[in-house]
């Protein structure tokens, strides 16, 4: 067996067994889930409630986004993930989110599927019959959906980061119009801060599918880069290690970064070392 398909089976072993024991501590997970979720819904002010109250939560909900004037307040859900959680849309889309992450929809999707996202997350969109447009509100821009999967990620550089996996959708930028139509294999770059934007190619070899990313013959330095990119670390190849081997496998979507890594450096024959901003993977 060469090496390659050396380190494909182990990789696949042990992805194998990484999900299997994911799947034990998602159900133990669900049993707590309220725990961890926190749901408010806000409900059109009514009765008591003052009409300068009235005025002050419109003003909060409106003022987040120039392109929110359609997310009406009156059914509005707000979820925060306490950890990495899957939720399913009233339309049934599916989103994966990030700790941290804040999403906010309507309980009945029937008339507008406009949500808002604050953090990072997946969304696998489902298409409807009616043609109704999916959007996601972010900082300073929004993303037109029509009928796909694809990734956002917020980092700390007041960056917006999109990765296309399949379908097709349109990024706007609210500060200057500009749009741009994303296709399978494209990835985006948005500061909020000064409106700038830039596309180019994503992560050769990985793709999305039910809540996991997909590692078909990526080339370590690929798989690296999309490590990189999913957990906002910056991740070393040291000097004399070969970026080319290939990988196939399976990373869940709420995978801790270090057992990925130990796993890579188990099949290398490397290890790693935690940095000020990462980690260096080097050779023992």
């Amino acid at each position: 067996m060469d090496f390659n398909q050396y380190a494909r089976n182990l990789w696949e072993n042990t992805s194998e067994q990484r999900e299997s024991r994911v799947r034990e501590e998602r159900i133990l997970k669900k049993i707590n889930r309220k725990i961890f979720w926190r749901s408010v819904v806000l409900k059109t002010c009514v009765g008591a409630v003052s009409a300068a109250a009235c005025v002050a939560a419109l003003v909060l909900i409106f003022t987040y986004d120039r392109g929110d004037a359609e997310f009406a307040p009156s059914d509005l859900v707000t979820c925060v993930a306490g950890e990495s959680r899957f939720l399913e849309l009233p339309d049934g889309t599916g989103v994966w989110m990030d700790e941290g992450a804040s999403l906010s929809y309507r309980e009945s999707m029937s008339e507008s599927r406009v949500v808002r996202l604050d953090g990072n997350a997946v969304f696998d969109v489902v298409k409807m019959h009616d043609s109704k447009e999916f959007t996601i509100l972010l900082k300073g821009s929004r993303i037109v959906v029509h009928g796909t999967s694809f990734s956002i990620n917020e980092t700390a550089g007041a960056n917006i980061n999109v990765v296309l996996y399949s379908g097709a959708i349109d990024f706007i930028s609210e500060g200057n119009g500009q749009t741009v139509s994303m296709k399978p294999g494209n990835s985006l770059s948005f500061n909020y801060q000064k409106s700038t934007l830039n596309i180019a190619p994503s992560f050769d070899g990985i793709s999305w599918q039910d809540g996991k990313f997909i590692i078909n013959n990526a080339s370590l330095s690929s798989l690296i880069g999309f490590l990189s990119w999913k957990y906002d670390r910056t991740i070393n190849l040291s000097g004399g290690i070969n970026g080319n081997q290939s990988f196939n496998g399976v990373v869940h979507f709420d995978e801790e970064l270090t057992e990925i890594l130990e796993s890579i450096c188990f099949m290398l024959d490397l290890d790693y070392k935690i940095t000020e901003n990462g980690y260096d993977i080097v050779k023992p």
